[in-house]
Order: C-alpha cells, then sequence, then structure tokens
C-alpha cells in the first residue's frame, strides 16, 4: 500500500486526526471531527472540536487506550503524542 504516495499521504492524514480525537476523548474531552471547507477543495481540512467534560468514564479511557494501543502495534511505530501524554 505504500506504493501509491497520494493514498499514503492521505491515509496518514486521517489517521492522524483520528488518533488525535482519541487521546483528547482519553483525556476527558468530548470530540467531534468536523469539515469546514469541503474536501475536494483541501483534504487536510478537518476541524477538531473538544470541550472537556467534567467527569471522566474510566472503562471508556481503558477501551480507547486498547484502542490506541492497538493501532501503535498495527502501524509498528512509537506513537510521540502517546509517549508525551503517557498514555
Amino acid at each position: 500500500m505504500g506504493d501509491y504516495g497520494l493514498i499514503k499521504e492521505r491515509f496518514c492524514a486521517l489517521a492522524t486526526d483520528a488518533l488525535r480525537a482519541k487521546m483528547l476523548e482519553y483525556q476527558g474531552y468530548k470530540v467531534d471531527i468536523l469539515e469546514f471547507i469541503d474536501m475536494d477543495n483541501s483534504p487536510k481540512n478537518i476541524l477538531i472540536r473538544a470541550q472537556k467534560k467534567k467527569s471522566v468514564n474510566e472503562y471508556k479511557k481503558k477501551v480507547i487506550k486498547n484502542e490506541i494501543d492497538q493501532f501503535s502495534t498495527c502501524i509498528g511505530t512509537d506513537l510521540t503524542l502517546k509517549r508525551l501524554l503517557n498514555l
């Protein structure tokens, strides 16, 4: 799959945004991902909107951490933001 630069670039951009959103959820935020300019004009215009919640669901945190760990293992890399947040 890495043979196609355009697909690799778009996949990485979307995966990065998804991981950022998951890490915000882990930290106790309610997260929405919005397209604020039509994807036909610019594929990188995704807005991650987050609002801090009053309480954190510990079970949900475990599930999210597991998802992040599985993705990190799947792509075979250490995620810098994961390390910086001590996840």
